[in-house]
């Protein structure tokens, strides 16, 4: 699982079904690409072979949910040298922080990053920063905490 990237095709903003492509697609749950594990045998080369190899096979699985489900997704960082330098922040860190929109966390909290840590990295802490938090009242707010207290998710509230 992983961020909601996605939309209804532009070339098809209304007519019959909009409303339920527009929602499928906000459905869809992208994943993101995971660094392959580290072999003590291996070089550096090796590992750029691979991590490239991951990235592509990452990104035809991308073409293949947008021709499956009808859907255009955004750029969503199609660099690999960005996944590289998150994957490289993610094994020096100590604690990652994920910050989204508390008018809507659930479409911009990244489930598949989490995942990704929680597998790859067990010790290390997971935050949700929910910016813009004065625009959620307060029984909002704590709704919000109750439901990311129930999924194990730790979460501060914000307004940048």
């Amino acid at each position: 699982e992983g961020p909601r990237l996605v939309g209804a095709p532009a070339d098809a903003p209304g007519g019959p079904g909009a409303a339920a492509r527009a929602e499928a697609a906000r459905r869809l749950v992208v994943p993101i690409p995971w660094r392959p594990l580290w072999q003590e045998a291996g070089n550096a080369e090796e590992l750029a072979r691979q991590e490239g190899e991951a990235f592509l096979e990452w990104r035809r699985s991308l073409a293949d949910a947008e021709e499956r489900h009808g859907v255009v997704m955004t750029p969503y960082e199609r660099n690999l040298d960005f996944w590289r330098q998150l994957w490289r922040c993610v094994d020096r860190c100590d604690l990652l922080v994920q910050i989204v929109d508390g008018r809507d966390p659930d479409f911009y909290r990244s489930r598949d990053l989490e995942r990704y840590v929680r597998t790859r990295f067990p010790s290390k802490r997971l935050l949700l920063l929910m910016n813009k938090s004065d625009f959620l009242s307060a029984p909002h707010r704590r709704r919000w905490a109750a439901h990311f207290a129930d999924l194990g998710v730790d979460v501060v509230f914000f307004s940048a």
